[in-house]
Order: C-alpha cells, then sequence, then structure tokens
C-alpha cells in the first residue's frame, strides 16, 4: 500500500494564523468562563441486523444515514456499502448556557460495513460506535465534519476496496494542538482490518510539526518533524515495527486514542 507523503504546506494555514490563535486563544482563556454544568446521556447501542434485504434494513429506529458509500470490499465485482450513521435523539442535544447560543449536538455515530450477497441483500460485516469519536465539548470541533464546513474529518472507499476513516482534532480552548488521523481499513478474513495509519499535527503557539505514516502490510513506517516556518519538507526517519496480527475495525477503539505503536507528538 503507498503511503501518503504528509507535506509541511499541509500546515501552511497554521504559519499564517499561528500568531494570530496564541493572541486569540489568550485571550479567550483570560476572559471566557466555563459553560454551565450539563450531562452527557448515556446511550444505549442498537445491534445492525446481521442481514438485511436493502441498505434501509440496516439502519435502525432512531437514526439517520449521514453518508453513504459504495465499493467493492471485498473485490468479488458487487457494490458493497459503507455507512456513517448517526442518531437523532432530540435529549442528545444540549443547550450549554446563554453565552453559547450553538446547542451541542452530542448524539454518537455509527460506522457500517456490509457486503452484497451474491443471493440477495447484504451482510453486515462491520459495526462500531467508538472510531468516530462523540462529540461532548463546545471547545472541540467534531472530528468528522458533515457540512463540510469546518473540513475537518471524513470516510472514503478507493477502487482498490480500502477503506479510510479521517478524524480531525482542533480545540478553541484546552489544547494548542491541531492536525489530523487516518486509519486505512481492507476487508480480510471476515473483517476489515488496519492496513494504514496516519496522523500529522501542529503546535499552534511554536509552530511545530509532526507527523507519521505506518504501513502495517509491511511493518514499514516514518516520521517527521518540523516547523511551519521552515520551507521544504522534514526529513523523513524510517522505522520498523514488529510484525503483529492485522487488528479489526472493531478493537481500534476511539480513534483520537488509538496508540499506534510509534509515537508521534
Amino acid at each position: 500500500m503507498p503511503m501518503r507523503v504528509v507535506s509541511t504546506d499541509h500546515f501552511s494555514v497554521a504559519r499564517v494564523a499561528c500568531s494570530t490563535a496564541r493572541v486569540i486563544a489568550l485571550v479567550c482563556t483570560l476572559t471566557c468562563t466555563a459553560a454551565s454544568a450539563r450531562t452527557i446521556a448515556q446511550v444505549r447501542y442498537p445491534q445492525i441486523a446481521a442481514h438485511a434485504a436493502a441498505v434501509e434494513g440496516l439502519v435502525p429506529t432512531g437514526w439517520r444515514v449521514e453518508q453513504r458509500l459504495q465499493g467493492d470490499l471485498d473485490r468479488d465485482g458487487r457494490n458493497d456499502v459503507v455507512l456513517v450513521l448517526k442518531m437523532t435523539d432530540a435529549a442528545n442535544v444540549l443547550q450549554v448556557d446563554e453565552r453559547t447560543p450553538e446547542p451541542l449536538d452530542t448524539n454518537p455515530r455509527m460506522l457500517i460495513a456490509a457486503l452484497m450477497d451474491p443471493a440477495g441483500g447484504y451482510r453486515t460485516v462491520t459495526q462500531d460506535h467508538a472510531l468516530i469519536p462523540r462529540g461532548v465539548s463546545t471547545d472541540q470541533d467534531e472530528s468528522l465534519d458533515e457540512s463540510g464546513t469546518t473540513g475537518g474529518g471524513g470516510v472514503g472507499i478507493n477502487t482498490a476496496g480500502t477503506v479510510t476513516v479521517t478524524l480531525s482534532q482542533f480545540a478553541s480552548m484546552g489544547s494548542w494542538q491541531m492536525g489530523e488521523t487516518s486509519f486505512n481499513f481492507r476487508y480480510q478474513d471476515g473483517c476489515l482490518r488496519l492496513i494504514g495509519y496516519e496522523r500529522s499535527t501542529v503546535q499552534r503557539n511554536t509552530g511545530e510539526t509532526n507527523a507519521l505514516s505506518i504501513n502495517y502490510l509491511t511493518g514499514r513506517a516514518w516520521r517527521t518533524q518540523g516547523s511551519v516556518d521552515h520551507d521544504g519538507e522534514p526529513p523523513k526517519r524510517w522505522l520498523r515495527l514488529p510484525k503483529q496480527p492485522a487488528q479489526c475495525l472493531e478493537q481500534v477503539g476511539d480513534g483520537l486514542m488509538f496508540d499506534p505503536g510509534v509515537f508521534v507528538g
């Protein structure tokens, strides 16, 4: 699997906004008060049907399709589906306080993958509610942006049937770090297995950049460390990982908390 080269041009926006962000964050820290206490309700996640005659049969009551993707996951020439579902419970949409006009939507997401059955219908092979983190704070941008207004995250399928889930990270308070984390999965031995991982970050207060790209199929990885103040690609440090069984998507857990086995800042 080719590994994407992470260019420092990816961080060019930070070059422009870095000093401004320092001032804004400092002012916000000094003048903003904490949001009023709120309770994030626990969610009972539904069991997705093992088999459905149509894609609609994979969507449980109280959930909606946020994204529907088609691709040949098992390379049998048929169009399989990947669904991003979002809960629609109004009780999970919270009004934080009078100073925060936008409500906080804490409704979680689920990621579903189903193969087209030669006999008809779809057979579920993946159902997960942990990889895409649940939004629980107005200080954190959503890691997967449905509207596309903040440009954060996304799910895709390439022509080889590889499923890529990209999560963004940006906090208006509490952290200087911004970045993206991507997971590449391939259907094998009954599940979507992790074959690649990429992470790129910028420290908005210092301009330091870090990037990591891992190919779990070859056991090879590279890291870079640089700065938005310097043009050009920082040098890559190549690493070799110990051979380990490929994890299923459901074993990854929270995508922003995942330990790839190689440190990156």
